[in-house]
């Protein structure tokens, strides 16, 4: 079957499981053993994007979406496992369109939540709870897109946001698609009326990070529309823009991730996570130095945020981050990042960047490629699924 391409993630056909070991801080590639079994839930379709979630007890959850027929739109599927090796069949959530999976996982309860959407029916939760698929809530329907799920891993309180898109006059005689965020709360039964937490109708790639307690924070482009230049102009310098607040639902400290920049400079990305080993929030980025030229930015927030950390160093062409993970049990983030067109992990301990480790020369010595989806647990072992090159289906890989 054909696959489906995104700007960032190449072609996906979706299958199971092995044992990778990844060792952060290490430049040389070290020996593993592989042990390839069935496919995910028995699925061997095409697919188009995956989500993955570790739970406290070790189990996997894998959310994913595809085509069963390519005369059909994208369906949405479910599958966990207890070991990365056997797997429950897979289930179908969605007959319609689906896009975005999300999962998170409540530790508080056991409880699991998937969140994707669909142009048909719009923003759809389920929850999992002892192995069993709840039926869809729509949350929001009309123009949505991009939804981000985040949960208090204390008091099992999630939270979601997710853009709508409305045609906005701009001036008197031009109109614009802008795209605002809304946001809603789960109390363990129902989702809160959505409101908009920004006052801004023009924003873009919005991320939601939540710590144990409430603290929440929220980072977002502003005015995006602006400021995206074309081949040659760079655009408007723009930098991200954060709300944070000590509980859910109150976004009272508004600061910019960073000072302006000079032009070409300009962030171009955002991704979020809060470290539970340090109580503190990390966040991503591909840092535009000109037309062509990007590098990966790391900034933290405990209070204020820090100064940028250049993650993956000078590049000939674009950094691009994929990922950001953050173990619960030590101060510990792995980045995984583009840089000169190949894949990296690199693994922050206590402040200190490890070497980085070339995952696409990992893969490519035994026989595997395209790693496609990743997770950190709470001990900060990486989670992926990878292609197997000429073997229909993706595998299952973990530290």
């Amino acid at each position: 079957m054909r696959p489906i391409y995104t700007r960032r993630l190449p072609p996906l056909l979706l299958a199971v499981g092995v044992m990778l070991s990844l060792l952060a801080g290490s430049a040389s590639v070290p020996t593993h053993s592989f042990a390839a079994t069935g496919p995910i839930g028995g699925y061997v379709e095409e697919v188009g994007e995956v989500a993955l979630a570790v739970d406290p007890g070790g189990r996997i959850h894998a959310l994913w979406t595809g085509r069963l027929n390519p005369h059909f739109g994208l369906f949405a599927f479910y599958a966990s496992s207890p070991d990365g090796l056997s797997w429950t069949p897979y289930t179908v959530l969605n007959y319609y369109d689906a896009y975005n999976p999300q999962i998170v996982v409540d530790a508080a309860s056991g409880r699991v939540h998937l969140v994707y959407r669909s142009n048909s029916d719009g923003i759809i939760h389920h929850t999992v709870e002892q192995g069993v698929v709840s039926a869809p809530h729509v949350i929001d329907k009309g123009g949505v897109v991009n939804p981000q799920l985040a949960v208090d891993s204390a008091s099992g309180q999630a939270q979601l946001i997710w853009q709508q898109g409305a045609l906005v006059k701009t001036s008197a005689d031009t109109f614009a698609y802008l795209l605002s965020v809304k946001y809603a709360t789960w109390d363990g039964t129902r989702w809160t009326p959505q409101r908009q937490p920004i006052n801004s109708r023009d924003t873009w790639q919005p991320s939601i990070a939540v710590a144990p307690g409430g603290r929440t924070l929220l980072v977002w482009f502003q005015e995006w529309a602006s400021s995206l230049g074309g081949a040659i102009d760079p655009g408007r310098p723009i930098v991200v823009r954060s709300a944070a607040g000590a509980q859910a639902g109150v976004f009272s400290v508004r600061q910019a991730v960073s000072p302006s920049y000079s032009l070409p400079e300009k962030d171009n990305s955002i991704l979020l996570s809060y470290s539970g080993g340090d109580g503190k929030f990390y966040l991503v980025c591909d840092h535009l130095m000109w037309p062509g030229h990007s590098q990966v930015y790391r900034y933290v927030w405990d209070g204020a945020w820090s100064a940028p950390l250049d993650v993956a160093g000078n590049t000939t062409g674009w950094g691009l981050p994929r990922y950001i993970g953050a173990a619960t049990s030590s101060p510990l983030v792995v980045y995984i990042y583009v840089a000169n067109e190949t894949l990296w992990a690199r693994t922050e301990s206590g402040g200190v960047l490890g070497v980085p480790e070339n995952l696409d020369q990992l893969l490519a010595n035994r026989g595997y490629a395209n790693a496609l989806s990743f997770f950190v647990d709470g001990s900060g072992g990486l989670h992926m699924v990878a292609q197997r090159p000429g073997v229909a289906g993706v595998y299952y890989l973990r530290k």
